[in-house]
């Protein structure tokens, strides 16, 4: 099953970077694939930067499982609502789950 995790992001670099460190420490149940998909909401600071910087971790840390784990998307409509349907439309996964640019999520979260 692949699952896919979407992050909408608007200017918030600094905070996305740490959502993403924190992904590495995900435990992912077995048969599980993941892939995460960032959509940069026309962003002025570096969020193409730390997206580009979390590739190989997440790489990583999924156990080499997907060609490329994390894509970074552009919608350059502002909004929270185009950047989900912009993750939604890019989204390969069985299933779809979103999270924000600003939470650190626990271990555990896909096991929940």
């Amino acid at each position: 099953m692949l699952l896919s995790i979407g992050i909408p992001t608007y200017n918030r670099a600094a905070l996305l970077d740490k959502t993403l460190e924190r992904l590495t420490v995900l435990r992912i149940p077995d048969g599980v694939k993941i892939e995460v998909i960032v959509c940069n909401n026309n962003c002025t600071d570096d969020t193409s930067q730390v997206i580009g910087r979390h590739i190989e971790p997440l790489n990583e840390a999924f156990g080499n499982q997907l060609n490329r784990p994390l894509t970074g998307v552009t919608e350059d409509s502002p909004g929270r609502g185009h950047a989900l349907n912009r993750v939604i439309s890019e989204a390969k996964g069985d299933w779809l789950i979103t999270t924000d640019d600003d939470i650190l999520v626990e271990e555990d979260w896909l096991e929940g």
